[in-house]
């Protein structure tokens, strides 16, 4: 899996907007895998007022992450693989 955005072992990282995220490119040229947003041992993130759609599997990821805020984010989803938040511990 390749997130279109990653982090590994950051600090202090901001998705905050009111933009969308759209994964129909991804669909079109049936890159299969491609998350959004993926955080793997990192702290302090927060995800706010964002849009996700179209992805072709899970929306937002974190793995052993700490101080994770994720407020105001819509999900629109069309498939049964792209469900919304993944939160491994």
């Amino acid at each position: 899996m390749e997130p279109l955005i990653f982090g590994k072992n950051v600090k202090d990282v901001k998705i905050i907007g009111r933009g969308i995220l759209d994964g129909s490119l991804n669909r079109q040229l049936d890159r299969k895998g491609k998350c959004f947003i993926d955080f793997r041992e990192s702290a302090g993130i927060s995800i706010e007022d964002i849009v996700l759609q179209k992805a072709t599997t899970w929306q937002i990821a974190t793995f052993v992450c700490d101080q994770v805020s994720i407020k105001n984010v819509r999900i629109v989803s069309e498939a049964n693989s792209d469900d919304g938040i993944d939160i491994f511990r």
